[in-house]
């Protein structure tokens, strides 16, 4: 609904501009609804991200207790909160931010950095979407299979009836297929990356982000099994 308030009232071209909910709202409205979304879009740059670190960090913690990862991402202090996942994920968000807006955008000749800036994040954030639906889909996966495993036991721990599970199998696949299409074939900034490079560069982003993770849980596997040797 969001997105096509804004394309209704603003156009593609427009649409695409920054703060272009604020300027939907200012014009649908008056100009002090637009600075009241303006804060909260702001603000929401704050939140949002320590809402997300302070949240995803529990899952690092339940991944030490069950040894996937180091048992040290499971502690937690005396209030507790898993303060050594929180550590760690913000270190990790601190570098990559670094080097995305800061050493990428400045290095070698590579155009202004300022339109390089808004590149950056683009192709991060599709590449993110791309992961988050590879990673939804797995859900639709895992619920046929556990179906087709052992029909009795998945029909016994059945909450909703089966044709509404099969449904939302059926969507939630379709959907997430439809979402990594459209993502690969149509450029977000087509002001700055065509669709033909487009593709490749977010399905070579996704793909290599991919390759990082997987390397990382292996030395992180590898570390919690090592520790577990040695209790």
């Amino acid at each position: 609904m969001v997105t096509f308030s804004i394309l209704a009232v603003q156009g593609a071209t427009n649409g695409a501009a920054p703060y272009s909910l604020a300027q939907t709202v200012a014009v649908g409205l008056n100009s002090a609804f637009g600075n009241i979304v303006s804060i909260c879009i702001m603000s929401a740059f704050v939140i949002v991200p320590a809402v997300y670190n302070y949240s995803y960090a529990r899952l690092l913690l339940v991944a030490g207790i069950d040894q996937r990862l180091p048992r040290n991402l499971s502690k937690l202090n005396k209030y507790r909160v898993p303060v050594n996942a929180i550590i760690f994920q913000t270190v990790i968000a601190v570098i990559f931010t670094a080097i995305a807006y800061i050493v990428i955008p400045y290095i070698g000749n590579l155009g202004n950095p300022a339109n390089l800036s808004a590149v950056v994040y683009n192709v991060v954030l599709a590449a993110s979407t791309l992961v988050w639906a590879i990673s939804t889909g797995f859900l639709q996966v895992n619920l046929a299979k556990f179906y087709f495993m052992d029909r009795r036991a998945f029909r016994k721990w059945l909450i909703l009836p089966l044709p509404i599970i099969w449904f939302s199998i059926v969507v939630g696949a379709v959907s997430c297929l439809l979402a990594i299409i459209g993502t690969l074939m149509f450029s977000w900034i087509p002001q700055y990356i065509s669709n033909n490079q487009w593709w490749y560069i977010i399905g070579g982003t996704t793909v290599m982000c991919l390759i990082i993770a997987t390397i990382g849980s292996m030395l992180a596997s590898s570390e919690a099994d090592w520790q577990e040797l040695n209790r």
